[in-house]
């Protein structure tokens, strides 16, 4: 009875203590898992506690006044062995920050959960185990650079981590931790768009504009995009990038690019391209990168816009060909050919949009953050 006495004045004592998500990404930029973890961050069940966000000085989606942000030095360029020393250097600050704020926490009488974004924060990883702190893990990708570098993550996850945030099913499957404690979390649609956008049909179809929202990778069907324009001088393509504005003038000294095709860096307006757009293309290459779930798909989705999607890939348990193309990337003649389809047939495109919006509703930002509170109730409280 004493001890049961005890142990209970222990989770009153526990429950009544401030609490602080120490949340951690390595590089910040306007790729999909910073998005992601940004409105993870927005959620009413983070924000009603003390937040602090350890990332890389670079610009991207957490650099919003989410919360309290420790900057770490993490450069990067085209010489390779320059980037390796970069990542070691940088681990090794992410177990310094992360170390740090957990001794900080304790002192303040805080219980602090370590929050750990991607696969690539291993320092921060070791850093829970060492300080014996609640380590939730997010998994957003099934490859990240060299396969050592996976290897070594999923050993650290399975010896760390508390439990397992996967954003799809597809990504769950891919890694074998069946003694862990997980959750399958469907990414939803970005807090900083509307929820139900004013959508306007005859313009979309009118105007004829077809989006590609992505990195400026080969991987991600860059090439093929250049070829898809020039197949269709007649329509106009916006593609806008994941990079710097000086890449980007780089990359075009050095690829033809076709006159219909506008390349941009990332844009404040971002909903407005997806809602006035005809249609959106996801052109990743199914052998060389997989789309563990696709954001800028169901983005598309959620403005009316059919779409163009890859073969493989998480985006499969929410896409489907009533939305648009299922297609590899390589085949650039038969999506030309889809976008001819539709570009003369509005009542096929209408089909099509109707259904992505239906769709894509069950993706909201509220529900996100729904899910998210609904697992920190139960892994904290």
């Amino acid at each position: 009875m004493g001890h049961k006495l005890v142990d209970i004045m222990k989770n009153n004592e526990k429950s009544a203590s401030p609490l602080r998500y120490v949340v951690v990404h390595l590089y910040n930029d306007y790729s999909g898992s910073p998005r992601v973890l940004a409105d993870f961050c927005k959620s009413e069940s983070v924000q009603s506690a003390s937040l602090s966000i350890v990332t890389s000085s670079s610009k991207g989606f957490l650099d919003d006044d989410l919360g309290e942000k420790i900057n770490v030095w993490y450069p990067r360029g085209k010489i390779r062995l320059l980037n390796y020393f970069s990542f070691i250097l940088a681990q090794f600050q992410l177990f310094c920050a992360s170390f740090f704020l957990v001794l900080r926490g304790w002192f303040k009488g805080e219980r602090v959960v370590l929050v750990n974004n991607t696969i690539l924060s291993l320092g921060s990883m070791l850093a829970s185990k060492c300080t014996n702190t609640l380590n939730i893990c997010y998994v957003h990708e099934i490859n990240s650079g060299p396969r050592i570098v996976r290897t070594f993550a999923e050993f650290l996850i399975k010896w760390t981590a508390d439990h397992v945030i996967f954003v799809s099913q597809f990504v769950a499957d891919d890694y074998n931790f069946r003694e862990k404690s997980t959750t399958v979390i469907p990414n939803g649609l970005r807090s900083d768009f509307s929820g139900q956008p004013m959508l306007d049909y005859k313009l979309k179809f009118d105007q004829k504009t077809i989006l590609f929202v992505g990195s400026l990778k080969k991987y991600k069907g860059v090439s093929e995009l250049l070829e898809i324009a020039k197949v269709l001088p007649d329509m106009r393509f916006i593609g806008v990038f994941n990079t710097s504005k000086i890449i980007l003038e780089e990359f075009t000294k050095l690829k033809p690019v076709p006159p219909n095709l506008d390349l941009l860096v990332p844009q404040a307006n971002m909903q407005d391209l997806y809602r006035d757009a005809f249609l959106v293309m996801n052109l990743s290459r199914p052998t060389e990168w997989v789309e563990t779930f696709g954001l800028t798909i169901l983005e598309g989705m959620a403005c009316g816009c059919p779409c163009v999607a890859p073969p493989v890939g998480g985006h499969l348990s929410y896409f489907d060909s009533d939305a648009g193309l299922i297609c590899d990337a390589k085949n650039t003649l038969e999506i030309a050919s889809f976008v001819q389809r539709l570009q003369q047939d509005e009542a096929l495109w209408r089909r099509y949009s109707d259904y992505a919006v239906g769709v894509a509703k069950n993706y909201s930002a509220e529900n996100y953050s729904g899910n998210v509170a609904k697992l920190l109730k139960r892994l904290i409280t």
